[in-house]
C-alpha cells in the first residue's frame, strides 16, 4: 500500500480575542466577518453541539445577525475523504484557515502529502485508514481525524472540533489526571498531577473527575464498550441505549441484562452508581490508553455501543487520543506522550514524537487523534513526576532447573491464581500438582509418556483444563515475563476474516524459554499465541463448524474447545476429538446450540515437551444446527 508523504504546514493557530461568532445559516455555506471565520449552524442540533464544546472549554459564543459569504484559507491542508465528506471538509478548512483538497478514495489519499486534518464518514474509518495516517514513520505532526459514527452528525463534529482552536487555554485546578487502575496505589499528588491507582476509592475518582482536568489519561483494560476503572467502578455507556444499534450485534450485557464486570444485573449496577457514565467525564484532552479504544471488534459488537462514541458525541472532551486495536504497552510507553501534551505541546506534534519513539516502534503502539492536531494546553515547563518511574523488570537469567517450557507453564498458572475471579472455578491446584509430578519424573528419569495417568498425559490434560476454564487470551498470563518486544513490519491477512493482522514476538525472561508469537486482528481479536514457527489456525463457519488449519501433532497432545463469553453461565468446553491417525480432527461442531451473544471461540492445546498453543477468534454465530460432526 502507498503511504502518505511527510509534511508540515508549520503554521500555529492563534487564538482570536473575543467570543466565537456563529450565525443561523440554513444554507450551511462558509461565512466570515472582519477577516474572522463565522460558524454557520443550520439547525438547533448543530447550534447545541457548538455551544456544548465551547462551554466545555470555558469559552463563550455569540450569535451574530450578518456576515459575508466567503471562504478563508491558509497554510495546512484539510482533506475530505469520500464524496459525502467533501462539503463538511471544505467548511472545516475554512473555519481553521487551511486549504481544502478532496480525496474520492483512500487510494487517492495515499498519494497525497500528509494533511493536517482528514474529515470523513464512518464507513472509511477502519484499520487501513488508521494505518495510513498513523503508521509510526517520523513526521513533524500527526494528522487529526474528524468523523462521526452517524453521517448526520458529521457537520456538528466539524463545527465543534474546529472551535477548539479558538478557545483560550483553560486554567484548571488539575492540569493532569492519570487513572492507572493496574497500579496498586491509592491517590498520589505532585505538582500539576493527580494519580489514582487501583486502591483509590470511587469517591476519590469521582471527586478528581469533577475537577475537570485539562488532561485526562486512562490506562486500563477495555473491550471497546466499557473499561474497568476500579474493582467497584466501571466506565460504561449503558446508562443510555443507542437509537441506531443493530440488535443482532448488541453486547452480552444488553442481551442478558447482566453486568459481567460487576457480577450483577445492569439495573442494579446503575442504581448503586458503580457504572460511571461518559457524561461524567470532561477534559480539554483525553488520552484513552486501552485496547479497542476507537471501536469494539467490528462484526462482533456494534460500534453503536462504543465507549469512544459516547466520548466523541458528548462533546465534553476537546480532543481524544486512543487506540483502534489491541496494543502492548508498559508503564513507560506513553509517559512522554502524556508529559508533552500536559506541557502544552500541540497534540499532533506530541503524537508524532510518540509514534517515532523506539519503544512505540518495538511494541507497535499507535494511537489516533480525533480532534485538531494544533490544539494544545497552556505551556508549562514542569518536570514529569512519572518520568523516572521504571518498569519492574526482574533480572535476566531467572533460575530454571529443568525444561524452560515447564517453567513457563508453572509461571502462567501462578499468574492465573493472582487474578482468580470468585465466580469462576479454580483448578490451579490440580494443574500445579501435574506440573510438580512431571518435574519429579524428569528428576528421577522416570517415563513421561504411556498410559493416561503418566506424567505427560496428566500434565497436558490438567493444564488444558485449567486454561480452558479461564479467559482464553492466554497472553495475559505471560505478559509479566516479557524481556523484549518486536513487531513484524509485514502485515499478513487474518485466516478468519482476511483483514490484516498485527504480529508481535515477545522474548521472555526465562532462560531457554521459546519466545511467544501473538497475532491479533482488528475484528477477530487475539487469534494466535504460539511459539515461533508453529503454524496453527482456527476458523468458524456460518453453520458453527470449527476448522483447524496448519500442522497438527499425531501423538502426545491434549486440547479443548472453549466458548468464552462474558456471562459465566454461558462458558462451555468440549474435548477436541482425535482422528484415526491420532491427530486432532480438522473439523468439529459442538452438540449444543451456540449462545446468541458475542463470544470468543478458542482451542487450548498442549503438545509434547510442554508446548502451549492457543488459537481462537471473536465471533457471533446465528443459531447453527445442533447436530454434531467431525472429521
Amino acid at each position: 500500500m502507498s503511504r502518505l508523504h511527510s509534511s508540515s504546514d508549520g503554521h500555529e493557530r492563534r487564538h482570536v480575542a473575543g467570543p466565537i461568532w456563529a450565525i443561523d445559516a440554513a444554507d450551511g455555506a462558509t461565512y466570515a466577518k472582519d477577516g474572522r471565520p463565522v460558524w454557520p449552524f443550520r439547525n438547533a442540533r448543530e447550534r447545541e453541539a457548538l455551544e456544548r464544546m465551547v462551554a466545555t472549554l470555558d469559552h463563550r459564543m455569540e450569535i451574530i445577525a450578518d456576515a459575508t459569504r466567503c471562504t478563508l484559507d491558509g497554510p495546512g491542508v484539510v482533506v475530505g475523504l469520500g464524496p459525502r465528506a467533501f462539503e463538511d471538509a471544505r467548511l472545516y478548512a475554512h473555519l481553521t484557515l487551511r486549504r481544502y483538497e478532496p480525496a474520492p478514495t483512500r487510494e487517492a489519499l495515499a498519494t497525497m502529502p500528509t494533511p493536517s486534518v482528514v474529515v470523513t464518514t464512518f464507513d472509511h474509518v477502519d484499520e487501513e485508514l488508521l494505518d495510513l495516517l498513523y503508521d509510526g514513520r517520523p513526521s513533524e505532526q500527526a494528522p487529526g481525524l474528524i468523523f462521526a459514527f452517524s453521517d448526520d452528525d458529521l457537520r456538528a463534529q466539524v463545527l465543534a472540533r474546529s472551535a477548539t482552536l479558538y478557545c483560550p487555554a483553560r486554567p484548571a485546578k488539575t492540569r493532569r489526571l492519570e487513572l492507572l487502575p493496574q497500579l496498586a496505589v491509592g491517590r498520589a499528588e505532585a505538582e500539576d498531577l493527580v494519580v489514582l491507582g487501583g486502591n483509590a476509592t470511587p469517591e476519590q475518582l469521582r471527586e478528581a473527575l469533577a475537577a475537570r482536568p485539562n488532561l485526562l489519561t486512562i490506562s486500563t483494560h477495555s473491550d471497546g464498550i466499557d473499561a474497568q476503572l476500579l474493582p467497584a467502578l466501571v466506565f460504561c455507556p449503558m446508562d443510555r441505549v443507542p437509537d441506531d444499534h443493530d440488535p443482532a450485534l448488541a453486547p452480552s450485557c444488553h442481551l442478558t441484562g447482566f453486568c459481567h464486570r460487576r457480577g450483577r444485573p445492569i439495573v442494579q449496577a446503575l442504581a448503586e452508581g458503580s457504572l460511571l457514565s461518559p457524561s461524567a467525564v470532561s477534559a480539554d484532552v483525553m488520552i484513552h490508553g486501552v485496547c479497542w479504544g476507537l471501536y469494539p471488534s467490528p462484526g462482533v459488537q456494534s460500534s453503536a455501543w462504543s465507549l469512544s462514541r459516547r466520548l466523541i458525541e458528548e462533546l465534553n472532551v476537546g480532543a481524544l487520543m486512543t487506540t483502534w486495536e489491541i496494543v502492548t504497552r508498559t508503564t513507560n510507553t506513553t509517559t512522554e506522550l502524556h508529559h508533552n501534551v500536559a506541557c502544552g505541546m500541540p497534540l499532533g506534534r506530541a503524537l508524532a514524537i510518540h509514534h517515532a519513539a523506539p519503544e512505540s516502534l518495538r511494541n507497535g503502539h499507535r494511537m489516533c487523534l480525533v480532534g485538531d492536531p494544533e490544539l494544545r494546553l497552556a505551556p508549562s515547563d514542569h518536570a514529569d513526576p512519572l518520568g523516572l518511574v521504571e518498569d519492574h523488570r526482574p533480572s535476566q537469567g531467572a533460575r530454571v532447573e529443568h525444561v524452560a517450557a515447564l517453567a513457563l507453564l508453572r509461571g502462567m498458572v501462578m499468574q492465573g491464581r493472582r487474578t482468580q475471579r470468585p465466580d469462576r472455578s479454580d483448578s490451579s491446584s490440580a494443574a500445579m500438582s501435574a506440573v510438580l509430578g512431571y518435574e519429579l519424573a524428569l528428576l528421577e528419569g522416570a517415563p513421561l509418556e504411556g498410559d493416561d495417568d503418566e506424567p505427560g498425559p496428566t500434565l497436558r490434560r490438567r493444564i488444558v483444563e485449567y486454561f480452558a476454564e479461564r479467559y482464553t487470551d492466554s497472553s495475559r498470563y505471560w505478559m509479566s515475563f516479557i524481556a523484549e518486544t518486536r513487531t513484524e513490519l509485514a502485515r499478513r491477512p487474518c485466516p478468519v476474516c482476511s483483514r490484516r493482522i498485527v504480529s508481535r514476538h515477545y522474548g521472555l525472561r526465562l532462560t531457554g524459554a521459546s519466545p511467544r508469537c501473538h497475532d491479533h486482528c482488528p475484528s477477530c481479536g487475539p487469534i494466535a499465541d504460539l511459539p515461533p514457527g508453529r503454524e496453527l489456525t482456527l476458523c468458524v463457519d456460518p453453520d458453527g463448524t470449527i476448522r483447524l488449519g496448519g500442522d497438527l501433532p499425531h501423538h502426545h497432545w491434549d486440547a479443548q474447545l472453549v466458548f468464552d463469553t462474558q456471562i459465566p453461565t454461558m462458558h462451555a468446553t468440549w474435548p477436541w476429538p482425535a482422528a484415526e491417525d491420532g491427530a486432532p480432527v480438522r473439523r468439529f461442531r459442538p452438540t449444543e446450540r451456540w449462545p446468541q451473544v458475542p463470544l470468543r471461540v478458542a482451542l487450548i492445546m498442549v503438545r509434547a515437551e510442554c508446548e502451549l498453543n492457543v488459537v481462537g477468534c471473536l465471533c457471533r454465530v446465528r443459531s447453527p444446527s445442533a447436530s454434531v460432526g467431525h472429521r
